[in-house]
């Protein structure tokens, strides 16, 4: 017989004191420590220097150079445990309704800062991680990902692309220490792409990296789309066919704009310029301004875990919070503002 201990009913004998031991304590965490630890320096292990003709420790400094009119600021509540499962890390963090992010803009508009210097432009040549598997079809310039840890980082959902910058990154040390730098870079805004070299490659192959598996483009067909419909989709989805699907239907109210913007970077890659660096309305100009905020909106989990648990949101309309719970919204009178998940600030009029 499984036995379970339970808690003894309070019959007024137990002080406060002991009742205030069995309640759980939460971790509460100034919102002060979190800005410090984005602008607190990080050391790349394995980095290049051309100057120094070796690889080494270097050390990467955040800083926001515009302030946009809307800010996201994400706070990471999830981490894996030493079981590997992803779990919630249930904290108090006191996020302030103003901001004020004038902290994070470097010195001198950006560019180099007091004591930097730029590198000499030099590709890696001969230089490789010691512990990198190499192949021997591929130029020991260019360090390979181990196949197995690609493959175990993809089951647990995450892109190609990004499970082998992980692999690459941590010098194919293990699943664990990749799957730890996928956690802190997933929001990278490279983290998808592909690998430099991957990328050299498909803008020398022209045509021939555009080949489909036929099947995969007939399975989207037969949902209704068309043949270029299919091939834009898996283009757009590194060939991975229920992405594709998905891509498809996500993109289902201006499908035929989605589909020309993707034939018009391949087009672009295929003609030896990458879509990031092709010019575009996106980056010719920023909104920048001062960098006071004020709290609008933000997204919360109502759960302990990732895998259980519900997502709701609260909106501030003219000056009343109100929540959002699928089909139900109602005045919120306490919105929990240090459990959010995500929060949408406003630059300050």
């Amino acid at each position: 017989k499984k036995l379970e201990r339970k808690r003894p009913r309070d019959d007024g004998s137990t002080t406060s004191a002991e009742r205030a031991e069995d309640e759980p304590v939460r971790l509460s965490i100034p919102f002060d420590a979190c800005i410090s630890k984005l602008m607190a320096p990080e050391i790349i292990e394995g980095f290049y220097s051309s100057a120094m003709k070796a690889r080494g420790n270097a050390r990467k400094t955040v800083f926001m150079k515009t302030m946009p009119d809307y800010l996201v600021l994400h706070l990471r509540r999830y981490y894996v445990d030493n079981d590997w499962t992803v779990k919630k890390l249930d904290a108090s963090v006191h996020v302030p309704l103003e901001l004020d992010l004038e902290c994070l803009r470097p010195l001198n508009g950006g560019g180099l800062q007091p004591g930097e210097q730029l590198l000499p432009e030099e590709e890696p040549s001969n230089v490789a991680a010691p512990d990198a598997v190499q192949s021997s079809s591929t130029t020991a310039s260019h360090p390979v990902p181990d196949p197995a840890i690609v493959a175990a980082l993809m089951e647990m959902g995450f892109s190609e692309h990004g499970s082998k910058r992980a692999a690459i990154a941590t010098n194919n040390t293990g699943t664990e220490a990749s799957m730890q730098w996928v956690f802190e870079h997933m929001e990278d805004p490279d983290f998808n792409d592909p690998l430099p070299e991957q990328q050299a490659s498909l803008a020398t192959t022209g045509a021939a990296s555009a080949a489909f598996n036929a099947d995969d483009v007939n399975m989207l067909v037969t949902m209704g789309f068309t043949e270029r419909q299919a091939k834009a989709a898996l283009q757009a989805c590194d060939k991975m066919l229920e992405r594709a699907a998905d891509w498809l239907f996500s993109h289902s109210d201006d499908l035929e704009s989605a589909v020309a913007q993707v034939e018009n970077q391949a087009s672009t890659t295929a003609g030896g310029t990458s879509a990031s660096s092709a010019p575009s309305a996106l980056n010719k100009s920023f909104h920048d301004g001062i960098g006071k905020y004020e709290l609008i909106g933000m997204i919360s989990h109502m759960g302990s875990n990732t895998s259980s648990g519900h997502y709701v949101a609260h909106l501030r309309r003219e000056g009343t919070w109100v929540l959002f719970n699928d089909e139900k919204v109602a005045v919120s009178e306490n919105p929990p503002f240090d459990s959010g998940y995500m929060y949408l600030f406003r630059r300050k009029q």
